[in-house]
């Protein structure tokens, strides 16, 4: 009983410190700590409901991380590309 109030509790901490975060910095420095909510969801998984990720969810966590590595990319590509275009 103990250790599941503990568990509540240490998820609200969490949940505090995360939205308090994200509210007050720039999104640009905030989106590389989004993907680490896919870890900790499969470790409180594990924790709380002693349920491992199955091949479907390992893939869809490679997929989402392989698609934000792809837009980080692009768009320092781009934002290069506009910079020698606006330079005198």
């Amino acid at each position: 009983m103990m250790s599941c109030v503990r568990g509540r509790w240490l998820c609200n901490i969490v949940a505090q410190f995360s939205s308090f975060a994200h509210s007050s910095s720039r999104l640009r420095a905030w989106w590389c700590l989004q993907y680490t909510l896919i870890i900790w969801s499969v470790v409180f998984g594990w924790l709380m409901f002693a349920e491992l990720p199955d091949v479907y969810t390992i893939a869809g966590g490679q997929f989402i991380v392989a698609a934000g590595l792809y837009i980080f990319w692009r768009e320092r590509v781009t934002s290069r590309s506009a910079q020698r275009t606006d330079a005198p």
